[in-house]
């Protein structure tokens, strides 16, 4: 944790005080804000339409969803919407699936609807799709028999949502 902050602090500093390097603030601020954002309106659709989902996880699953927003979103923002925020050029997909997500958008709708929606939404909806799935998936007796085991495996979903998706949001932060 500690090599992190001094790499995101270096790299912050360098952004802010030479003319080789950038740093997008906006950017950053942007994914938490929309991340936060899509998994609010997602919990809330979940505890309106079909609590039960949620009735194994309870709070645990909002932090779940919320990490694979961050992964979404960071996708969107940086392969969409970097012109729009003043934050250069778009990034290009680093992960296969994701790719093939922003192929099958643009060979699917129109270009008249992509210059408004960009090509990479499908992927955020994906991802709130799939962590709701996998809340949904462990059932109140799953804690009940293994609570140690069960936020264990909440705590690798999270992973796999909240790291590749700091990965992204960090690569549009810093423009790389």
């Amino acid at each position: 944790m500690t090599l992190l902050t001094l790499s995101v602090g270096y790299l912050t500093y360098i952004g802010l005080t030479t003319s080789y390097a950038t740093v997008n603030l906006q950017v950053l601020a942007a994914v938490l804000g929309g991340a936060t954002i899509t998994a609010g309106l997602t919990w809330a659709l979940i505890n309106g339409v079909e609590p039960s989902i949620n009735a194994g996880t309870g709070l645990m699953g909002l932090v779940v969803i919320w990490g694979h927003a961050v992964d979404g979103v960071a996708n969107v923002i940086g392969l969409d919407w970097m012109p729009a925020l003043g934050a250069g050029r778009n990034l290009v997909p680093k992960h296969p699936v994701n790719a093939a997500v922003v192929d099958i958008t643009g060979s699917v709708l129109p270009s008249s609807v992509l210059a408004v929606t960009g090509d990479t939404w499908p992927f955020l909806v994906l991802k709130l799709a799939a962590a709701t799935f996998v809340v949904w998936v462990f059932e109140p007796e799953l804690f009940d028999e293994t609570p140690r085991y069960s936020i264990l495996l909440l705590i690798a979903v999270l992973a796999v949502g909240l790291g590749p998706g700091t990965r992204d949001m960090l690569r549009a932060t810093f423009g790389v």
